[in-house]
Formats: C-alpha cells, structure tokens, sequence
C-alpha cells in the first residue's frame, strides 16, 4: 500500500517515468524475517503479471529496483498449466464408408458475436474422410434442425 513510482499513459500504454525507491522493509531490517512481508515473496510479481516467463520478469527486475525475483522458485500453477497430457492411444475402429462415422459437437456462447450475432457453433467432422462443416448459430435451439439438414445432405 505504498507509491512504487509514478506513471504516464501513452500510447495507451502505462509507462514508469518517476520510481521511487523505498527504505528497507521493516523485515529486512530485523534478523527474524517476517512471512506477511512482500519483500521476500518473490513470487508475488510473477503472479500479478500473469505468470510471465523467467526471462521475461528477469528483464523487469533489471529495470525495477522494487520487483524482486528468484528463479530458483517454481510456480505450480505454471508447471500444472504447462503439463501434457498422455496422447490417445490409436484408434483401431475406423469409418469404412463416408458417413458411417460423423462427429459432432456444439460450442459456444461466445464473448463477442460474430457477424449477424452468431454467438454458438456445430461443429461435424465425417470420420472417413475426416472432412469438417462448421454452422454458425444465434441460440443452441437451431442444432437440431441443421443436423437434419445435415443427415439429409448426406444422403443425398
């Protein structure tokens, strides 16, 4: 809750134009040091820019005296997030024909819609041929009626 620096906006950007370097926190000053001190959770800058790269926040503290920074900490929401999944075994089963096999999935709403307020999709992929057709749909109550058109295209 202290002033680190002062700013400028432009460019729509904030820019760091005063820094204001501060005494030493009453942590480092004692032998004991205390936990609710921001000084020593190094961590706490990586969290509140997004959990920027190492190398990036690395840059930062070469710029900012105030943002502390110990690579030697892993963050586990980082390491959670950067984690792979096994891959899928390979699929034995397969379509013979075209349109034996159609999967289908519907996603959506999304934040901003797209032309004409389309703000869900139905996603179909044939899996023979693994071709894909992507509608586009206002409210999630039009799937049914495009997968009927859709069944009827294909028999035709």
């Amino acid at each position: 809750m202290k002033t680190i620096g002062h700013v400028d906006l432009r460019e729509g950007l904030y820019r760091i134009t005063q820094q204001i370097i501060p005494s030493k926190p009453k942590c480092e000053q004692e032998s004991n040091l205390s936990a609710n001190c921001v000084g020593h959770k190094s961590n706490l800058w990586h969290y509140r820019l997004g959990h920027p790269f190492d190398k990036v926040l690395h840059k930062i503290c070469k710029d900012c005296v105030n943002v502390p920074f110990n690579s030697n900490e892993t963050c586990e929401c980082c390491c959670l997030g950067k984690q792979q999944k096994l891959k899928f075994p390979l699929s034995i089963s397969r379509a013979r024909n075209l349109f034996d096999i159609v999967h289908m999935d519907i996603w959506g709403p999304i934040n901003k819609p797209f032309i004409y307020d389309h703000k869900y999709f139905l996603t179909i992929v044939g899996d023979h041929n693994k071709h894909t057709w992507l509608y586009l749909m206002k409210n999630k109550s039009e799937a049914k009626n495009l997968m009927s058109n859709f069944l009827t295209f294909v028999k035709n």
